[in-house]
């Protein structure tokens, strides 16, 4: 039900289908692996820990509604990455969570999501296109910094703050 600490970290994945069984992945359990190019992540999944898939090669990821959370740096400088789907579960998006993400250019962030903890797309450099779902409330500080973010942001009614250099 839940694969532990650096389980396969730097291994040589190129692929992972994640069962539906599983709850939890641990700290770095698949980091350093830049030849993971797809990733399935099963229904199960209810948290993803810190640095989970940091440095890997994913190119398109797919959230599903059972995960809750997302915590820190868990995907970040995937520079092969360039969609995602967040699923309608997730009520927080970690600190870093998909910062250094360089080929990233668009995200859709559900109004499930109610904080979007700092530094989350943090020099995402492409990164140009941002919905932010009516739900969201908290938005910290430097989120979208050193982003391609350009022209109008539209943020819903229910986003009561907005962090230090976030956009």
């Amino acid at each position: 039900t839940s694969i532990g600490r650096e389980a396969f970290y730097q291994t040589s994945l190129t692929s992972l289908v994640l069962p539906d069984s599983l709850t939890s992945i641990g700290n770095s359990a698949f980091a350093y692996i830049q030849e993971l190019a797809n990733l399935t992540i099963g229904s199960g999944v209810t948290s993803i820990s810190d640095g989970a898939f940091r440095y890997a090669g994913i190119v398109s990821l797919v959230i599903p509604d059972s995960v809750a959370d997302i915590s820190s740096s868990a995907f970040s400088q995937n520079d092969d990455l360039v969609s995602i789907t967040i699923g309608a579960g997730m009520t927080r998006l970690g600190h870093g969570v998909f910062s250094y993400c360089d080929s990233l250019t668009e995200v859709a962030i559900p109004g499930s999501i109610q904080v979007i903890e700092s530094n989350a797309f943090y020099q995402s450099r492409l990164l140009s296109t941002v919905t932010i779902g009516h739900g969201v409330t908290h938005i910290q500080g430097s989120v979208f910094w050193d982003t391609a973010l350009v022209g109008i942001v539209s943020l819903p009614e229910t986003v009561t703050s907005v962090g230090s250099n976030a956009f």
